[in-house]
């Protein structure tokens, strides 16, 4: 019997695979509302002619007008006279920080603001009053305040806001924080120190702290869109994705035109499985935005989640067509043509996604996993081998090089990257059935059992772990727990989860019958195949599983048997019928007692070369069994 070895990798959301990552992480932008941003220009300095003025007031008048007037260099120039004259002007400062910042200065403006809020603080504390009253006619603004709003007193609430937006610039997350938590404690109600505070923990890594601050900003604007957008990526990041979709649905209500709103509604939608809301959402922001290929991409990612996979690649193909170098728009078509069984187109998109991004893991990958289809063992290792210089913490191309090595015979090495399939996904069932298979055939009967134990332990119900165990037990000599672990399996299976339902419930009887009738219990196990015989089809009568039954039953010959076996059309699996015909020839003479012929059949069965059924691994471990001197096992 072929093993029912699971051969996907642990994983396999696609729109997560093709993604790399969901795509609402990495989105975070540090914005300000109102933050102007300098344009570069090929224009050569020329000296700032500064026409003569007698007073400090006369050139912060008018480096206040050329503010307005957004020539900052002209009111840099004004505002440093200004300050020439009078040294401890705070506002002079303060106007002059801001400026800079609106240059991209951020060195430049944290000093004056620095300055400013020296003087600001020495001026308080002399007077007496508390800092904690300063700004309090500030109460309600939401937005940075004009040029002349600043002259017409000190301002150190807007003093510490504009000098956390200089550190945003400087990547000083912490310095910034520190400035907006001044800057709120000082003015509760300044509304953007709260929004860029949050963005600011988001690049902390504090996400949850992210998520207050949004809440707050939209405590005191609730139409705020922009802070409902990110509190719903970051409420996503935090796998809150009910409280997500609140988010990006008020997004839409407030600006039904907002692609993204769309883009992330449908990222979420996809994410819990609302497939046809998602196709629905991405198509609105497609609707609103034709060359959108990030929509387009993450529609045909869940399309072919849906298993529509024409749809899935018309989009591709008109990502491709605007974007003629998107790889992942290659690797998407690979994909839908890898599941409509086209695997040489897909081969050509998977090559052509590495031709334009050499550095495309998923590309190497899904590539790797056609080669395997294909049988190409050594190709499919050597894009394995790419795909973990590219990533070696990769469990799922860990898992596909030690299928490949197995095909290849290469158990040890197969062994090897099982183990490091584990070490980066521990506790995935697959690795643990698909090593425990290679331990087999290598003749380690503990070590494969201790595997299916712990698939078991990990999956109590997945019938094929107790199929495995069970058979494993039986060759090892444990007829008891053979028989439990096959009775939980026959009870488990479904033909949901078994790819091949008849040919499982078949082969466990057999097996049954094999540790029954070395335990003594012949008239029951012949009564269990005999029941379930009864039970199989009438198109079923005849073929090889009824011969291996009635042979075990006494019904045909050894030489019958051995005939039948040899009767079929197709070379190998007139083979494969010879590997199991020698096992249960070998084992009815084990319960007879005749080993030394038992030991011949077991070799043959083995010369067979049917690495992949049970057969073949069991007749390994019970020669080693049958050899090792030191053996209490009784056959």
């Amino acid at each position: 019997m072929k093993p029912l070895t699971i051969d996907s990798a642990p994983k396999e959301d696609f729109t997560e695979v093709l993604s790399g990552h969901p795509l609402w992480r990495g989105y975070f932008v540090i914005l300000s509302f109102f933050m102007l941003t300098a344009c570069a220009t090929n224009k050569s300095k020329i000296a700032l002619e500064i026409p003569h003025y007698e007073t400090a007031d006369e050139y912060f008048q008018e480096g206040t007008n050329l503010a307005r007037a957004e020539d900052w260099e002209g009111a840099i120039a004004h505002y440093s006279e200004a300050l020439r004259l009078n040294p401890a002007w705070i506002e002079v400062y303060l106007l002059r920080g801001v400026t800079k910042y609106k240059i991209n200065d951020a060195p430049g403006a944290i000093a004056d603001l620095s300055e400013a809020i020296r003087l600001s603080e020495d001026a308080i504390i002399a007077s007496g009053r508390s800092l904690s009253r300063e700004g309090d006619e500030l109460d309600g603004k939401s937005e940075a305040m004009e040029f002349d709003d600043f002259a017409h007193g000190t301002r150190l609430p807007m003093t510490y806001y504009y000098r956390g937006l200089a550190k945003v610039i400087m990547q000083d997350w912490k310095g910034s924080i520190e400035d907006f938590t001044e800057a709120v404690e000082l003015n509760p109600r300044l509304v953007n120190a709260y929004s860029q505070r949050a963005l600011s923990k988001v690049q902390q890594g504090d996400i949850s702290g992210a998520i207050d601050d949004f809440t707050t900003t939209l405590h005191l604007n609730p139409v705020d869109a922009n802070s409902h957008l990110r509190r719903g990526l970051a409420k996503a990041q935090v796998d809150d994705l009910t409280g997500a979709l609140i988010d990006f649905t008020r997004v839409i209500h407030l600006r039904p035109n907002d692609i993204n709103a769309y883009i992330n509604r449908g990222n979420i939608k996809s994410e819990l499985g609302h497939l046809d809301g998602a196709v629905a959402d991405y198509t609105a922001a497609l609707i609103r935005g034709p060359g959108r290929t990030d929509a387009l991409l993450k529609r045909g990612f869940a399309l072919v989640r849906m298993e529509k996979y024409k749809a899935a690649t018309d989009d591709y193909d008109l990502v491709i067509g605007l974007e003629p170098e998107n790889s992942i728009a290659y690797v998407g078509r690979g994909f839908t043509q890898v599941n409509t069984g086209q695997l040489q187109g897909a081969l050509d998109d998977f090559t052509k996604a590495i031709e334009y991004d050499s550095d495309l893991l998923l590309a190497y990958l899904y590539r790797g996993g056609v080669f395997r289809q294909l049988n190409q063992f050594a190709d499919a290792i050597a894009d394995f081998d790419q795909s973990l210089k590219l990533d070696p913490e990769s469990a799922d191309t860990w898992f596909f090089r030690a299928q490949s090595k197995s095909k290849q015979g290469d158990l040890k090495g197969a062994l090897e990257d099982y183990d490091e399939a584990e070490k980066w996904n521990p506790g995935s069932v697959n690795i643990y059935l698909n090593r425990g298979s290679i331990k087999a055939e290598m003749g380690d009967a503990p070590g494969a059992i201790a595997d299916f134990s712990t698939a078991i332990k990990t999956a109590p119900n997945l019938s094929l772990a107790h199929l495995d165990r069970g058979f494993y037990f039986y060759v090892a000599g444990d007829d008891n727990g053979a028989i439990e672990d096959l009775r939980k399996a026959i009870e488990l299976v479904s033909e949901h989860e078994s790819r091949d339902y008849q040919n499982s419930m078949d082969y466990m009887t057999l097996w049954e019958w094999l540790a029954r009738y070395r335990l003594g219990e012949e008239e029951a196990a012949d009564q269990s195949i005999i029941n379930h015989l009864n039970t199989r089809s009438e198109e079923a009568s005849g073929d090889w599983y009824e011969k291996i039954a009635q042979f075990l039953l006494g019904n045909i010959s050894e030489s019958e048997f051995f005939n039948a076996a040899d009767i079929h059309n197709d070379p190998k699996k007139r083979n494969g019928q010879r590997c199991e015909a020698y096992f249960y020839a070998a084992n009815k003479n084990l319960l007879k007692g005749d080993l030394e012929k038992a030991i011949v059949l077991l070799k043959q069965c083995i010369e067979t070369g049917y690495r992949e059924f049970y057969e073949f691994k069991g007749a390994k471990i019970q020669l080693q069994v049958l050899n090792d001197k030191n053996s209490s096992h009784t056959f």
